[in-house]
């Protein structure tokens, strides 16, 4: 946005000033929406405190006061909120220097909605030791039920709701933590504010042979059985795809969303019956 092709860029005494328009509002008082003015200020040197104001005829519309610093400074000012485009003044007052005044043109922006999805991922080895992700994954899952908790009596659609995205930490967790917070846990489950995803991990399927592919379903298939909860999705996250054995593989065991390669023999939405896990293949986390 710095480089945007609506920026003004102006030679305020030593320094320079490049002025643009952004898509950011702020709600006034009285309830209407202004949008905002980045001033981007480039000096070679310091320049001490500088006031920056934005004016409407002779109307003050926002004035900020800052210490302009060598290197680059940036300014926020916000105008009432333009359909067409406008031109405002621009006054920038620099010690006991003459006022220097240009006129800017603010042009009407768009309005995005920007929503902000709490995550974490799973990812062994690469961002710590595996003792000290597990660990962190442990903290993540006991934060779950607290945020739950403390959002129960918010509005239906701002109630915090988490996905697991892997059930190798679930593992460990369900056996290190209490009955009573494992019962909460699994009622959360069933309320539908907390879903369980089905693989242990992200794993490159393509090294998989079709035993190892089934065989990481096993613990999704004893938390049904044994908790009576839904497992539904599988998340493959930070690897590139997954194969033609695992959708398949997916399906036959009840994981009917997210498996990420298409099976171009599946009818849209089909789930099948479960078929047992075959014998064989990798080591396979159990509540046992």
């Amino acid at each position: 946005m710095i480089q945007g092709p609506s920026a003004v860029d102006l030679d305020v005494h030593d320094f320079s000033v490049r002025v643009l328009g952004l898509p950011f509002f702020r709600r006034t008082e009285d309830g209407r929406l202004s949008q905002a003015l980045r001033l981007v200020v480039r000096a070679e040197s310091g320049t001490g405190g500088v006031a920056f104001t934005v004016s409407d005829g002779n109307t003050t519309l926002d004035t900020a006061r800052v210490r302009i610093d060598e290197g680059s400074t940036l300014v926020h000012l916000f105008v009432p909120e333009v359909y067409e485009p406008s031109t405002f003044s621009l006054r920038v007052e620099a010690g006991g220097r003459r006022p220097f005044e240009a006129g800017v043109e603010v042009r009407p922006q768009r309005k995005w909605s920007v929503f902000l999805v709490h995550h974490s991922h799973l990812d062994i080895g690469y961002t710590d030791t595996q003792s000290s992700v597990l660990q962190h994954h442990l903290q993540y899952l006991d934060s779950v039920l607290d945020l739950v908790s403390a959002t129960d009596d918010w509005p239906e659609d701002a109630k915090f709701r988490w996905n697991v995205e892997a059930t190798w930490p679930l593992l460990h967790w369900i056996k290190d933590r209490p009955d009573r917070d494992r019962t909460t846990f699994f009622d959360r489950v069933r309320e539908g504010r907390i879903e369980i995803c089905a693989l242990p991990f992200s794993m490159h399927t393509e090294a998989f042979s079709i035993d190892e592919l089934a065989r990481q379903l096993r613990f999704a298939d004893e938390l049904r059985e044994r908790h009576d909860v839904p497992v539904k999705t599988a998340m493959q996250t930070d690897v590139p795809g997954a194969t033609i054995g695992g959708r398949s593989n997916g399906r036959e065991r009840r994981v009917s969303r997210g498996m990420p390669t298409r099976d171009p023999t599946a009818s849209s939405g089909r789930t099948s019956t479960v078929s047992r896990t075959p014998s064989g293949g990798l080591p396979t986390p159990s509540l046992q």
